[in-house]
């Protein structure tokens, strides 16, 4: 908020290790008794007996800068609410302004650089990675504390937590417009310098003193406000280049809860921690904060614009996502600010912000001059009470990597979207929606396939106000096509039995609005023995009854021609293939067909397919032919005893094709075993014309002749515009 916001720009996602694990903690959840009705009111002016009285008897959040003149009587009275008692049900969060992000104190500001340096000082520091960066950011998290980067090769003498980078010219650089210090947030000398810092000795407020009752003017706060912490922006914003530092602000939240863990941290912006689009989700701050805040959502505090340029992304690209983290199990609130920037802004822009950011998003919304120092605003009392929730919520989608300006709005993804079927159970998944009374949770309801009653009724199960979880191929593949937000599975169900499943969602209003899509797909559990079976390769698909297939395009609305199913079975001797596309086309199409096989489950090795970083090949089948990739070439070789069989003939026209390979194949180089002894192996189908069906399998295999089903999967969007997955 002492800085402008950062372009949204598109990136593509990152297939992370788990690097950061040992910096999790149970998340935390939202801000306790604040609703989306409520209105909060943020301020960095002066106090006076009306303000702090105006403060504590209309808001229920009040957000200020503890280095004004406020004092710890003045939180107290604030805090006690309207009643004027504290630890009652209207007792108000006063949360202190801290910048964590980049280096704003006072002292730094008298003689600018040389007041930076200090005795031994190892800072600046750069980018320890390779330039240009070839390692995610995952390679930055060492002995379960981040690294500290490299020293700056222009220079040192600086306090350590400093940045340079663009140019590196050993000095510490600066936000331009505001005159902060970047600093890697996750040093520990800067938490130090953060703890400990007083305003009462000249400096800015600390840890300490906000939220203390002993240091410096021991305020005494619920919490703090936490700003400046998108220093680690992803570079490819261009708007600073120290992304690296992204584990380091995962880091410093950490320890901020530790030491503090009964207060609340609202985070303002940072929202590329939310989206699974950037390598930044990996280290999502979510799990140690109760709140944040999205500054400039619709309004800005820029004269060159009234509305924000880059308006478009935040509802369409960011704020599905955010909303999708908010409303898990243990998420978070979300609290919008605009502005009364330039004086020229209209009462229907202002009108509005409130529409886009409470009514349709269901966040509070306070609006104020950009120095956050006007008189105190009751605009969003009067806009609540103007206009209560009366409204289902909508679907809304998390699909887009950006939305431009010009751009049209995507299409929402109404209900069910998926349903992965698995032994006496199915994952049932959907993506996101949003509504004026947040949280918007779901409502799960399934039936056999032989009922015939609307959703809901007489023979439908109820699972009810469900918070979904992120599903794993959208946590590491990032979202977009085929893969959506939430999912939670269904258990106790029958083997054999076709079940019919809805999602609809539900608002948290006082008396819950639940809307009324009649999207419905069918799955039916299986046993894994089912899966184990010799298919005869002749056309005819009877023998593939019993087997289930996923339907990942069941509108078939991606495009034409398109895959629609995937089957998958064995025996000792052979791996069975199944798939299902449209009418009219040839699997042997002009440019063929390829079937590419990850045979030790890791992307790392092999071809990359498609040049996907999240597939990586080593054995293809090409036109009937088979081919190694082990070491990452295309074509390194040829395979032999492989007794391919397809039905009916490659060319011929038709809607189902059935293969096997022999579990049997060996490496014309050094004569392997193309399938060994493996912990997992993977297939990813290129039909035609972009078209492709992928499988992920884990079926623990003790030896190259032991059965092969078990099918546990996980999606993979290796970057083609028609696809097909089947999940087990």
């Amino acid at each position: 908020m002492k800085r402008p916001c950062l372009p949204s720009l598109a990136s593509s996602a990152f297939a992370l290790t788990a690097a950061a694990s040992a910096l999790a903690q149970a998340p935390i959840g939202r801000l306790a008794d604040f609703e989306s009705s409520d209105s909060y009111h943020i301020y960095y002016g002066s106090w006076d007996a009306t303000r702090i009285a105006d403060a504590r008897d209309n808001f229920r959040l009040v957000v200020l800068e503890p280095s004004s003149n406020i004092t710890a009587a003045d939180v107290a009275n604030i805090q006690r609410g309207p009643d004027l008692t504290a630890g009652t049900a209207d007792d108000v969060l006063v949360l202190g302004y801290i910048s964590l992000g980049e280096d704003n104190r006072p002292e730094i500001f008298d003689g600018m650089n040389d007041i930076l340096t200090i005795p031994g000082g190892e800072g600046p520091r750069v980018d320890p990675r390779d330039f240009p960066a070839t390692e995610t950011l995952a390679s930055t998290v060492s002995a379960g504390i981040p690294t500290l980067g490299d020293p700056s090769p222009g220079g040192t003498g600086y306090a350590r937590f400093y940045v340079d980078d663009d140019p590196v010219d050993g000095i510490p650089d600066r936000n331009s417009e505001f005159g902060g210090a970047y600093v890697n947030a996750g040093d520990p000398q800067w938490y130090a310098t953060v703890k400990s810092m007083t305003a009462l000795s000249g400096s800015n407020a600390g840890l300490d003193e906000i939220m203390g009752t002993s240091v410096g003017k021991a305020l005494g706060c619920d919490g703090i406000f936490i700003d400046t912490l998108e220093t680690p922006a992803p570079n490819s914003f261009g708007g600073t280049m120290y992304e690296w530092t992204a584990p380091g602000a995962q880091y410093l939240l950490k320890e901020i809860r530790t030491d503090f863990p009964d207060k609340v941290l609202l985070l303002n912006r940072g929202l590329f921690f939310f989206s699974p689009n950037f390598e930044h989700y990996q280290f999502s701050l979510a799990p140690y904060v109760q709140a944040v805040m999205f500054e400039s959502y619709y309004t800005t505090n820029s004269d060159a614009s009234v509305t924000n340029p880059t308006f478009n992304d935040n509802k369409y690209n960011f704020a599905p996502k955010i909303n999708a983290e908010a409303n898990r199990e243990n998420g978070f609130t979300v609290i919008a600010l605009g502005y009364d920037e330039p004086s020229t802004i209209t009462q229907p822009t202002k009108d509005q912000d409130f529409i886009e950011s409470t009514e349709l998003q269901g966040w509070p919304l306070y609006r104020t001059n950009r120095s956050l120092d006007d008189a105190m605003r009751f605009t969003s009392q009067a806009w609540n009470t103007a206009n209560p929730d009366s409204d289902p919520p909508v679907w809304d989608t998390t699909a887009p990597l950006f939305v431009g300006e010009l751009d049209p709005a995507p299409t929402p993804r109404e209900g069910v979207q998926e349903l992965v079927a698995g032994d006496a159970e199915i994952t049932v998944r959907w993506d996101v929606a949003r509504d004026q009374s947040q949280p918007v949770l779901y409502n799960l309801y399934y039936a056999e396939d032989s009922v015939v009653t609307a959703i809901g009724d007489a023979g439908w199960t109820q699972v009810m106000r469900v918070a979904g979880e992120a599903p794993a191929n959208y946590v590491e593949e990032g979202s977009g096509a085929g893969r959506y937000a939430n999912e939670y599975t269904l258990t106790g169900l029958v083997n054999g039995v076709t079940y019919q499943v809805a999602v609809r969602a539900e608002d948290s209003a006082p008396t819950p609005h639940e809307e009324t899509n009649t999207v419905v797909l069918t799955a039916m559990p299986f046993s894994p023995a089912d899966l184990y079976r010799t298919i005869t390769i002749d056309g005819d698909m009877s023998d593939w009854l019993g087997v289930p297939a996923y339907v990942n395009d069941p509108n078939n609305d991606g495009g034409t021609p398109e895959g629609t199913a995937l089957y998958l079975a064995n025996d000792d001797d052979y791996l069975y293939v199944r798939v299902t596309i449209e009418a009219g086309a040839a699997i042997q199409a002009p440019g063929g067909y390829n079937v590419f096989v990850d045979t030790d489950g890791d992307s790392g090795t092999g071809f990359t397919a498609f040049g996907s970083p999240n597939f990586g090949s080593e054995l293809l089948l090409q036109n009937g032919g088979f081919y190694q990739q082990r070491g990452g070439g295309f074509n390194e070789g040829g395979i032999s005893n492989a007794d391919f069989a397809i039905a009916p003939a490659p060319a011929t026209q038709a809607t189902d094709y059935e293969f096997r390979i022999s579990r049997s194949a060996t490496y014309d180089s050094d004569s392997a075993n193309v399938f060994p002894a493996m912990a997992s192996l993977r297939l990813v189908m290129d039909l035609f014309d972009g078209g492709f069906a992928s499988v992920d399998t884990l079926p623990n295999l003790p030896s190259v002749n032991a059965p092969l089903y078990n099918f546990a999967t996980a999606t993979s969007d290796l970057g083609h515009s028609e696809w097909m997955t089947l999940d087990r």
